[in-house]
């Protein structure tokens, strides 16, 4: 049992290594996204932004566009201009194309939780490598990984009658 805990922490030292295991498990468990397609809402808001992709001022635009267009894109109950951007950024880069989107999202996802692993091993901050510390830390990235409390911020996306996780 000590060899396999000696070589088990060897191999978490290397964070890479961690980082591909939280790749492998949310591509692996969200594979279905891939399948799925953009809802409605998505669809309303590409109205809004594929026009501006082919200004040169379409950036600054859609920052406008997140304060003075506020009641036709969400009836006056969100102002979010940094989202506009990302959407903006998104569309122009992507176009209308879900791959990406998807890729991109399972991608960040896969990022969040290795952070969540960090934290957690962090949080327990002690100065040599903790068997205990790093099962605790691994099971908590997995755990935030595969919960669906959050799934909709992973699938955001998808359509609902898709069963992705």
């Amino acid at each position: 049992m000590q060899d396999f805990k000696k070589k088990f922490l060897k191999i978490t030292e290397n964070k890479i290594i961690i980082f591909i295991l939280f790749l492998l498990i949310v591509f692996v468990s969200y594979n279905k996204l891939f399948n799925s397609y953009f809802e409605a809402d998505e669809w309303f808001a590409f109205t809004h932004f594929l026009p501006l992709v082919d200004k040169d001022y379409g950036f600054l635009d859609a920052i406008i566009k997140a304060f003075v267009d506020i009641d036709s894109l969400s009836r006056g109950l969100h102002i979010i201009p940094i989202s506009y951007e990302i959407f903006f950024l998104s569309v122009l880069l992507f176009g209308i194309n879900f791959t990406p989107y998807a890729l991109l999202s399972l991608l960040l996802h896969a990022v969040n939780s290795f952070l969540v692993f960090i934290f957690i091993k962090e949080l327990f901050n002690s100065k040599k490598q903790n068997f205990k510390v790093i099962i605790f830390a691994l099971l908590g990235g997995v755990f935030f990984a595969l919960s669906q409390v959050h799934m909709h911020a992973v699938t955001w996306a998808a359509g609902y009658g898709q069963n992705v996780l």
